[in-house]
């Protein structure tokens, strides 16, 4: 149910990430708590160092055949306290999750 947001969010972290365009995923497996988040955080707000790391990321995991280390910007909303908090530009959701929000 959630590949499709999944497929989403990955293309927006290569489309946004240091664009200062805020955005989320809101879906079942979304932390309820920001304190909850278990995915890397990008420190710097360039675009193109955050897009460096996000393929170098890419090269080490196809080298070690292993998945790739998510990677989130600054400007992705990670948690459903983030997202009421800064209130994304962009959500994606499911069907299902709709009546949470």
């Amino acid at each position: 149910m959630n590949a499709l947001a999944n497929d989403q969010l990955e293309r927006l972290r290569d489309m946004l990430g240091g664009t200062g365009v805020t955005f989320g995923q809101w879906v079942g497996t979304t932390p309820d708590k920001e304190s909850d988040v278990k995915i890397d955080r990008f420190g710097a707000s360039s675009r193109e160092a955050f897009l460096a790391e996000r393929q170098k990321r890419r090269r080490e995991a196809q080298a070690e055949d292993r998945a790739v280390q998510p990677l989130a910007p600054p400007e992705e909303c990670c948690s459903e306290q983030d997202i009421r908090l800064r209130k994304p530009r962009i959500l994606i959701t499911n069907y299902r999750s709709l009546k949470c929000c």
